[in-house]
């Protein structure tokens, strides 16, 4: 019986163990595709305003 709920605790802390990291990994996914735009999106205006303050006066 002992043996028994040793392995039932060993599968409960493992099967903790391994959701925890992919809860970590499922966030961190997802913040990432939060703070990457999409390929085909437009430039904002605040980002074509911050281009051309950085583009030399000879690029303009």
């Amino acid at each position: 019986m002992s043996e028994n709920l040793h392995t039932i605790d060993a599968v409960f802390w493992w099967t903790v163990i391994i959701a925890g990291i992919l809860w970590a990994l499922w966030r961190t996914h997802i913040r990432n595709c939060e703070e990457t735009p999409p390929l085909d999106a437009k430039p904002s205006a605040a980002d074509e305003i911050a281009s051309r303050q950085l583009m030399k006066p000879s690029d303009r």
